[in-house]
């Protein structure tokens, strides 16, 4: 079953350049986050993503600052 969020989230992602993969691919696979921080999502351990738009590094660790993985977060907590 895909995975739904708003369309408010959708058009705030304007950088995606994975095509809305985390919608409407069964077999995808989260980052895997650990908890948020405000408005950020906090990632456990280097992602294996290629490239994101949206992934941001600080310090040791790295943050996730996608509106659609944030909905999805607060959702499903996946």
């Amino acid at each position: 079953m895909a995975n739904a969020v708003s369309e408010e989230a959708k058009i705030a992602t304007t950088r995606c350049w994975n095509d809305f993969q985390c919608l409407n691919d069964d077999s995808w696979k989260p980052c895997s986050i650990s908890g948020r921080l405000g408005y950020f999502l906090e990632i456990n351990k280097k992602p294996d993503r290629k490239y994101c738009n949206y992934l941001m590094p600080y310090g040791d660790g790295y943050y996730c600052l996608c509106p659609v993985r944030r909905e999805l977060y607060n959702k499903y907590c996946i």
